[in-house]
């Protein structure tokens, strides 16, 4: 596939900056309502890399300027949590190579939990190769940093497997062959809980790699 190449640097640069800025402090009122808060890369044109794959990564000045962005985000919400004395989840998400996906996460009290084990931890750990990061590899060993799977996970649901009450049969049978398609590549198989008597089966197809990363 032809990538597209992306125009305007610079001013993609100052839209990073901006996004800095703009999670540099933590929206405290939102963390205590919601029990998590998160610093996500919303910036154009790269979010629509999921729908548009000719969107190429970003890489070089611009990919160290987000990982910067990152860095100092974390930095700051860890100064401003610290201060309120009760345990709390702090954690960058590093992801390759959808490096676009890369955040900043942040739970507290009851929400921590859930965002203990969002991701599938293989055994086998690897260590992350904070050489290949350059001028931020001092910064990045600073972290304990977890190996873990970036998964595209699907269901029975999404995968046709469920007879729906409003499906055709033409729909059934269409989302039936892709199901078939899809089973052809490495995956996992899972189970999920739905209800207290209902559980479905998961499909996990491996997109990369992410790093879960945290000082302590």
């Amino acid at each position: 596939m032809i990538k597209k190449k992306i125009r305007g640097q610079k001013r993609r640069w100052k839209d990073i900056d901006n996004w800095v800025e703009y999670n540099r402090k933590i929206d405290m009122d939102y963390l205590n309502s919601a029990g998590h808060t998160y610093a996500k890369m919303y910036l154009y044109p790269w979010y629509s890399l999921q729908i548009d794959p000719s969107i190429p990564n970003p890489k070089g000045i611009t990919k160290a300027k987000m990982l910067e962005g990152l860095l100092t985000i974390y930095n700051s919400w860890k100064t401003q949590l610290d201060s309120l004395v009760k345990p709390y989840y702090l954690k960058i998400w590093l992801y390759e190579p959808r490096f676009i996906l890369s955040q900043v996460v942040c739970a507290i009290e009851d929400t921590v939990t859930f965002y203990d084990t969002p991701f599938y931890k293989p055994e086998n750990q690897k260590q992350l190769a904070t050489q290949n990061f350059g001028r931020f590899a001092k910064e990045l060993d600073s972290f304990s940093w977890t190996y873990c799977l970036d998964e595209e996970i699907l269901t029975e649901y999404d995968l046709g497997e469920f007879n729906d009450w409003d499906m055709t049969p033409a729909a059934y049978e269409h989302h039936k062959a892709r199901f078939n398609r899809l089973l052809k590549k490495p995956h996992r198989t899972g189970t999920i809980d739905i209800t207290l008597k209902k559980t479905i089966q998961t499909y996990s197809f491996k997109k990369g790699t992410v790093w879960i990363g945290n000082k302590s």
